[in-house]
């Protein structure tokens, strides 16, 4: 799995490094280091490595790329070059007039690239709990299936949401739902029908596994879920669209990735998991 990872001077690089540690402890990772010339340049990368490769971690030799530019520009430009799996960067941390004037890294990265882009907020031991969101998109299916290759890897549990939003309310009413969930994912509306692949693909890759439901603003719904829940990952889709649904997605989208207190996995596309390159 062909990975480019960020870093930077910011505390918040050791986040991105964690994670790509972690992921190689159950893939077949094939890094690439990625820094700014303004950010410390190849100095940096040396020091990036020694923390990636600390405690006698094995996987193949970290690429080092320095690029002239801001952080989204050599994230963007590499990310079309490179043809990666996987992107990984953590938040700048950015405040008040930088936040105003540059907006947020992150965002950014993910409104720019066609890959799939892992966010660095926390780096756990291990994954034992994962979040995924569900709509009545046929995308849900390939976001479903990124949690059950993490959690099938890591021996992780995953907990399907789907948010009821309050406008428009179109179900009969969500403590129904909730009543009989069984009975709802035999309906034919394409939420319950993903509800019920989602339930399908995890059973056949042996994940423990439970549907939740919430009603209300969804970005709202599904922070709370990842704090009340404890999930250590959310993996979340950013899918193309049309219209106001796709808009609405976006900003969804959007807002988890800014404001999410785990790391979150973006999903554009499903990673090559067992490619080394």
């Amino acid at each position: 799995m062909r990975v480019l990872v960020f870093v930077d001077e910011l505390p918040t690089a050791g986040q991105a490094l964690g994670l790509a540690r972690l992921l190689a402890q159950r893939f077949p990772v094939e890094p690439t280091l990625l820094t700014t010339e303004e950010a410390g340049g190849m100095a940096l990368l040396e020091q990036a490595s020694s923390q990636l490769y600390a405690d006698g971690v094995t996987f193949p030799a970290a690429r080092h790329l320095v690029r002239r530019g801001s952080s989204e520009e050599v994230i963007t430009a590499e990310s079309w070059e490179g043809k990666y799996d996987l992107i990984i960067v953590a938040p700048a941390g950015r405040r008040g007039l930088a936040r105003l004037l540059y907006g947020s890294r992150v965002a950014n990265v993910v409104r720019a690239v066609a890959t799939s882009v892992l966010i660095a907020r926390q780096t756990p031991e291990v994954l034992r709990r994962i979040l995924v969101g569900v709509t009545g998109s046929e995308h849900s299916a390939v976001d479903v299936r990124v949690a059950a290759r993490l959690a099938q890897a890591f021996g992780a549990e995953v907990t399907v949401l789907h948010v009821v939003s309050q406008v428009p309310l179109i179900f009969t009413g969500l403590a129904e739902m909730r009543h009989d969930l069984e009975r709802f994912l035999e309906m034919d509306a394409p939420v319950a029908q993903q509800l019920k692949r989602a339930r399908e693909v995890l059973d056949a890759y042996g994940i423990p596994n439970r549907i939740e439901l919430r009603e209300g603003l969804v970005r709202d719904e599904i922070v709370d879920e990842v704090v009340e829940g404890r999930h250590d990952l959310l993996v979340v889709g950013a899918h193309v669209g049309e219209g106001m649904a796709a808009l609405l997605l976006d900003d969804i989208a959007d807002h988890l990735v800014r404001q999410c207190p785990v790391s979150t996995f973006v999903v554009r596309t499903e990673p090559n998991w067992t490619d080394s390159g």
